[in-house]
């Protein structure tokens, strides 16, 4: 009897958050020497990594950038959510904007950012495999 008095009160807290506007929003931003392709690649390997689905893989209205959707599920810290990484070119190499948004809750008690922080490590060593290869055709055969 306790537990569904629980989850009732949570959800009833989450409607009411999220009719109220509330929400959680952590953001980091990451500069790396590749091309917007294979940091893209890399955003994928590290959304995949880190135990997420990939919702959506869009490329920008500009045609040099792409941009990742991620559902986030929710824990006992928080509501599930949603990580938006967008991929732009900057100069000789990318730049990568991780944002994660939770609706209808004020804190994540620092999920947010432990998301951020596992996402950035992983993301940073498939930047720099994917990296080591000498063309996409290559990242290709190593994902078949």
């Amino acid at each position: 009897r306790f537990g569904a008095m629980t989850v009732f009160s949570a959800k009833v807290a989450h409607s009411l958050g999220n009719a109220l506007g509330v929400r959680n929003t952590t953001y980091e931003e990451f500069v790396v020497p590749h091309t917007p392709l294979i940091a893209c690649l890399a955003a994928i390997g590290a959304v995949y990594c880190n135990g997420l689905d990939v919702e959506a893989i869009e490329e920008t209205a500009d045609g040099g950038g792409y941009l990742i959707t991620a559902d986030v599920p929710s824990t006992w810290l928080h509501f599930a959510g949603q990580i938006v990484v967008s991929v732009a070119p900057d100069g000789a190499g990318s730049t990568m904007e991780v944002t994660i948004v939770v609706p209808g809750q004020v804190f994540v008690w620092g999920a947010g950012k432990r998301l951020i922080k596992a996402f950035g490590s992983t993301m940073a060593d498939a930047a720099i495999r994917l990296g080591e290869l000498p063309s996409v055709a290559d990242v290709v055969s190593v994902r078949a």
